[in-house]
């Protein structure tokens, strides 16, 4: 078979089909693995007591095998679940490390609960780490 404009023409326009085909197909999405998740807390140590005025030192690190898409925290009153300090953070990167500082305001006797939790997406997939203090007048 002699090759012809024709016979090139449908190559070419087979070979572009193809191509588009290939580069515009969504790519599946990795699976998360929070267990892969590094979370390091510095500070507070765990069953740290403080009185009111002081300053508690939230210090801690991530580290992921993939993106991190960052963090967010919540210092909770165990007793009433109220949320006493929060903070968040979108951070696109394989690790970070945070300083926070909340100033104890507390006039009672609380048991503290410190989250940190890591997001590994956009859609809820998270690591965490807890650390529980008290605090006293």
């Amino acid at each position: 078979m002699p090759i012809t404009k024709y016979n090139i023409t449908i190559t070419v326009i087979a070979l572009a089909i193809s191509l588009s085909y290939t580069s515009c197909r969504k790519k599946s999405a990795p699976v998360e693995n929070p267990s892969a998740v590094g979370i390091t807390v510095q500070s507070p140590l765990k069953g740290e007591l403080y009185r009111k005025g002081d300053t508690v030192n939230m210090s801690f690190s991530v580290t992921y095998t993939g993106e991190l898409h960052g963090y967010y925290v919540q210092l909770i009153d165990t007793a009433t679940e109220n949320v006493l300090y929060e903070s968040a953070a979108d951070i696109h990167n394989d690790h970070f490390s945070v300083q926070l500082q909340w100033v104890d305001t507390c006039t009672q006797v609380k048991n503290l609960q410190l989250i940190i939790n890591a997001n590994l997406d956009h859609v809820g997939t998270e690591a965490a780490d807890t650390v529980w203090i008290a605090t006293t007048p």
